[in-house]
C-alpha cells in the first residue's frame, strides 16, 4: 500500500510504501541534487531503526521511537532541508507534525477497491475506573561536594613573611617576603633579612585547577662573603583556587644562612640547602622540612596565623663541619700549569691559602683577610689582579678579582667563590685530567654537600653555566 502526500515546498512530497517487511518514504525536496531517501528497516508493527541515503550515494542511520501501532521519527535533510516530524500508521494516514497543511495528491495508480465487512457486533467493553495512586515523592539527590579543606578561604602570606630578620620556618629566603605570583627585576628589602636582587615567575596548572609558580631568583648575600656570592634559587608554590596556600618547595644552589623562628625563640641555621612546607588540612597547619648542607634536618608545624607550634631536629649532622673531609685538602685542587681546578681557579688557585704579596707569576697582587669561626673554620677573602695584560697586547689588561674559600680546621676544603671584574677566558681541569676550556668566565663558585662531594658552578658573561662534579680527593666525575 503507497500512499503520497505533498509538502508545502514546492515540488517536495513524501511517498509512503508499506509491506510486511518494509516502509520506505521518498522525500523529493525543491532544487538539484536534493532527492533523499529514507528507508525504515523493519517489520512495520516494530520498526526500529530508518537508513537515510543522500543525492552522494553515503547512507545515515537514525535511532527513532517504538510506539505501536505508531511510529513517530524526526528526520533532518542532509542536503539542507528539514523533513518535518512525520508520524505513520497502517491505516494509510500519515501526518506531517508541522503548522503546513500536508494534502494528499494522486498516487501514480489507483489501487483496487475492496469492499470491507461490516464490522462484527461487540458486547460494549467495561472500562474500570481509574485509580490514581498514591503520589510517592522521591528523595532529593544532593551531588557530593570535595570536603573543604579547614579555613580555605583566601590566605594572607604575610603572616609568613619575615620579621626584624627572623624567618617564618614556612617562608624562608626567597618566598617568605614575596607574594604569590610576584615578580621583579631590582632589588626588593627582605624585612631586615636578606634582600632578594631579582625574582622571575610563570603560572601554569596542575590537574586539579590549583595554580602553580615556579620561581628563580637571586639573594643578595654577597654582604655575608665580601663578594658577589650571590645565591641562586628555584622555587615552586602550589595555591588552591580560594587561594589558599597549599605547598611550598625551595633549593638554594649553595647554602645559605639565616635565623628562624621556633615556638622557643629564634634560631640560627647554617648551610640551609632547602626547604618543603606543605599544608595538613588535618591539623590547619604547615608540616614543614628543612634541610642543611652538614645532613642536619629539622621539621616544624605553622599554624594558618603563622605561628610555629613546633620546631624538632629530626635528623643530627652527620658529622661536625670542623671536623672536615679526610680527603679534601685543599692540595687536591692545585693547578696544573695554566689548566685550574673548578675548586681553585685562578685568583684563589695559584697561590696557598691565605697568602698576600706582589707578583708570584699568575698574580700580580693579592690581599687577604682572614677571619677565624668558632666552630674552627677559617675563611679567606681576597681581593687582586691577574696578571694576563698580555692577552690584550701588553696594554694594561689586567683582569681584578674578589674571592674567599672557607678551609675547616683541618685545612679541608668547604667552600670557594670568586667572581673577575671582566670575563676571563679560562682552562679548567675535567675528567680524567684532560683540558676543559671556557671563555669569558664571570663567576665561578664551589660548594661541599652532605656526601663529602663538591659541585662547581662556572657561569660566562653571556649566562652559558657549566657544572663541575668532583670528589674530596680533586677526582672530577
Amino acid at each position: 500500500m503507497a500512499q503520497h502526500y505533498e509538502l508545502a515546498n514546492p515540488g517536495a512530497q513524501i511517498s509512503v510504501e508499506e509491506n510486511e517487511q518494509l516502509s520506505q518514504i521518498r522525500y523529493q525536496a525543491f532544487g538539484p541534487k536534493t532527492d533523499v531517501y529514507y528507508q525504515f528497516h523493519g517489520a512495520s508493527s516494530s520498526l526500529d531503526r530508518f537508513e537515510h541515503t543522500n543525492y552522494n550515494g553515503k547512507s545515515h542511520q537514525f535511532e527513532i521511537n517504538k510506539y505501536e501501532p505508531q511510529v513517530s521519527a524526526i528526520a533532518k535533510n542532509f542536503s539542507g532541508w528539514t523533513l518535518p516530524p512525520l508520524t505513520i500508521d497502517h491505516s494509510g494516514r500519515s501526518t506531517v507534525l508541522n503548522p503546513r497543511e500536508i494534502k494528499p495528491v494522486p498516487a501514480p495508480f489507483e489501487p483496487p477497491k475492496m469492499r470491507l465487512p461490516d464490522p462484527a457486533l461487540e458486547e460494549p467493553s467495561v472500562v474500570p475506573p481509574k485509580v490514581k495512586t498514591a503520589e510517592i515523592e522521591a528523595p532529593k539527590v544532593v551531588a557530593l561536594k570535595e570536603q573543604p579543606r579547614a579555613n580555605q578561604s583566601t590566605f594572607n602570606t604575610n603572616q609568613l613573611a619575615p620579621t626584624d630578620g627572623i624567618y617564618n620556618p614556612a617562608g624562608p629566603p626567597g618566598l617568605g617576603e614575596s607574594r604569590p605570583g610576584e615578580s621583579f627585576g631590582s632589588e626588593k628589602e627582605g624585612g631586615k633579612g636578606w634582600d632578594i636582587d631579582w625574582r622571575q615567575s610563570q603560572q601554569g596548572f596542575d590537574g586539579e585547577g590549583n595554580t602553580v609558580y615556579d620561581y628563580s631568583g637571586e639573594i643578595d648575600d654577597s654582604s655575608a662573603i665580601g663578594i658577589d656570592g650571590d645565591t641562586n634559587f628555584q622555587t615552586q608554590e602550589t595555591v588552591s583556587k580560594s587561594g589558599h596556600l597549599l605547598k611550598r618547595t625551595l633549593k638554594y644552589d649553595g647554602r645559605l644562612d639565616y635565623k628562624v623562628m621556633t615556638d622557643i625563640g629564634p634560631k640560627e641555621l647554617k648551610g640551609v640547602t632547602g626547604i618543603t612546607s606543605t599544608f595538613n588540612p588535618a591539623i590547619n597547619s604547615f608540616d614543614t622540612e628543612i634541610n642543611c648542607e652538614n645532613g642536619a634536618r629539622y621539621k616544624s608545624e605553622v599554624d594558618h596565623n603563622g605561628k610555629v607550634t613546633k620546631f624538632l631536629e629530626i635528623m643530627t649532622k652527620v658529622a661536625d663541619r670542623s671536623a672536615g673531609v679526610p680527603t679534601a685538602n685543599v692540595s687536591n685542587f692545585a693547578n696544573r700549569g695554566d689548566n685550574y681546578h673548578p675548586a681553585r681557579p685562578i685568583g684563589i688557585g695559584g697561590a696557598i691559602p691565605g697568602w698576600a704579596g706582589g707578583d708570584n707569576g699568575p698574580l700580580d697582587s693579592r690581599t687577604a683577610q682572614v677571619i677565624k669561626g668558632d666552630n674552627g673554620e677559617v675563611t679567606y677573602k681576597y681581593e687582586g689582579e691577574i696578571d694576563d695584560s698580555s692577552y690584550v697586547f701588553n696594554i694594561g689588561g689586567d683582569t681584578n678579582f674578589k674571592g674567599q674559600e672557607i678551609l675547616d680546621s683541618n685545612n679541608n676544603l668547604v667552600s670557594s667563590s670568586i667572581e673577575y671584574d671582566s670575563s676571563k677566558d679560562m682552562t679548567f681541569l675535567g675528567v680524567g685530567g684532560q683540558p676543559v676550556e671556557m671563555e669569558d668566565v664571570k663567576t665561578v663558585k664551589t660548594v661541599r654537600g652532605a656526601d663529602g662531594n663538591f659541585t662547581s658552578t662556572v657561569t660566562s658573561d653571556d649566562g652559558t653555566v657549566r657544572i663541575f662534579k668532583f670528589k674530596g680527593d680533586g677526582t672530577i666525575l
